[in-house]
């Protein structure tokens, strides 16, 4: 019983981060699948952590009717190790590793071979 109230008492603030990063993938221009943000550009109280954003996003926009393609977010404090990563149109960037993305399932994740974009927040939550 008690596990059902913790459940209950902090489904808000995961449900709040789902939503942000569903409205940033959503609102994204048109041919845009990668994309990425510092976490100054974040609300990071929503957010909470920004090292599963990449993961979540792809889940997320997979999950979201109407999107025939997924999308990924990179959210890190500093994009330095990746500036030369973000012109490859073959990777899947993660925040502790790089992919190629043929290494993801295609059946779930089929990522476009497109660079990542820099992403302009929109602060809906």
């Amino acid at each position: 019983m008690a596990r059902f109230w913790a459940i209950a008492e902090h489904h808000a603030p995961y449900k709040a981060r789902w939503q942000w990063i569903a409205t940033q993938i959503d609102q994204a221009p048109n041919g845009t699948t990668k994309m990425y943000l510092t976490e100054a550009q974040a609300p990071m109280d929503t957010l909470l952590m920004s090292w599963g954003t990449p993961y979540e996003s792809l889940v997320i926009s997979s999950a979201i009717s109407g999107h025939q393609r997924p999308k990924t977010l990179l959210i890190h404090p500093d994009l330095q190790p990746w500036h030369d990563s973000f012109p490859a149109a073959d990777l899947f960037i993660g925040t502790f590793a790089t992919y190629p993305i043929e290494s993801l399932n295609r059946r779930y994740f089929p990522l476009d071979a497109t660079a990542y974009q820099p992403l302009s927040p929109r602060f809906k939550q």
